[in-house]
């Protein structure tokens, strides 16, 4: 009879540690992975858009440059004629109806997506809004060229004015195409 091989007890020293190192590594890339503000899931504003809230805007103009002082984007509520007209004065931007007809006599948001460093960033903004208890949602996809295809190194600041349904509006927020709100005008000087 073949003796019986023994084996031989490993102390803790000895113990392999090769199967928890790509545990291990594993834990620490998925914390690294993403950002701190895509950890989290997007608030849900589907309620918003449901046939009780949903409203229909329109984009009225839209500018290439339209002087935003800042990287962020932005949401900017006019209520009235006068004031987008006065806003696009003082940017020194020339609106020119998208439609060819006369601008309607409000309100507006103005999407702003903030300075870029050259051309080629563009902001669609949905006809599909939601409102309630005064407040705006409106839902915009933003635009960013391809690595490499635009070669201007002309500063764009894109905007889009939106014409509203007549009402009085005491807030507006901004998501974008991933649900992340993007610009809001509560706390907006």
């Amino acid at each position: 009879m073949p003796p019986l091989l023994a084996r031989r007890p490993q102390t803790p020293k000895q113990t392999p540690m090769r199967p928890l190192l790509p545990l291990l590594l594993a834990v620490m890339l998925s914390a690294c992975a993403k950002p701190a503000w895509m950890r989290s899931a997007p608030p849900d504003f589907s309620d918003w858009f449901d046939s009780q809230n949903s409203i229909v805007v329109q984009e009225a103009a839209r500018a290439n440059t339209c002087g935003t002082p800042g990287g962020e984007s932005v949401v900017s509520l006019m209520r009235d004629l006068p004031s987008m007209q006065a806003w696009s004065a003082n940017r020194g931007i020339a609106l020119v109806s998208l439609n060819g007809k006369p601008f309607p006599e409000g309100p507006y948001a103005i999407v702003e997506f903030g300075q870029r460093p050259n051309s080629g960033y563009g902001i669609a903004v949905s006809r599909m809004a939601g409102a309630k208890d005064g407040d705006l949602m409106l839902k915009a996809t933003f635009f960013e060229p391809i690595p490499g295809r635009w070669s201007e190194a002309e500063v764009s600041s894109p905007c889009v004015i939106v014409a509203l349904p007549a009402a009085e509006y005491s807030r507006v927020r901004l998501i974008d195409q991933t649900g992340l709100v993007r610009a809001d005008t509560e706390g907006a000087p």
